[in-house]
């Protein structure tokens, strides 16, 4: 299950990175980045054998918020809210002016439920 989880992960990055017209170096440099990734663990002493990490990306890094930001490029084209987007966070607002507005905002979030979903997030 996870590793089709991770598949699944890696092909919309990969995707989307192919969408925002980049190299082709770029996709295979950022592929060799979040593929074949092992760690373990050091605890009083005792080391853990190596496992494979199978989803995201190294903590503390430039690239994840970059990274971050490319996965989810294409919200703001299902919503009708702004999608404000920094770093690694992102948040739609609107301004009601009417019950219409209300209505709106409602659709906008059930479709980012929809999106995060078929997205994997």
């Amino acid at each position: 299950m996870f590793f089709c989880f991770f598949v699944f992960v890696f092909f919309i990055m990969i995707r989307q990175i192919m969408e925002s017209q980049q190299s082709h170096w770029i996709c295979i440099w950022i592929s060799s980045f979040i593929t074949n990734r092992t760690q373990r663990v050091i605890f009083r002493g005792h080391m853990s054998d190596f496992v494979p990490v199978l989803s995201g990306v190294p903590q503390g890094l430039v690239l994840g918020p970059l990274l971050f930001n490319i996965y989810t490029n294409d919200l703001h084209l299902h919503l009708n809210s702004k999608v404000n987007q920094y770093a690694d966070d992102s948040f739609i607002s609107r301004t009601f002016n009417d019950d219409s507005d209300v209505a709106i905002l409602q659709n906008d979030l059930n479709t980012l439920d929809w999106w995060s979903e078929n997205n994997a997030l």
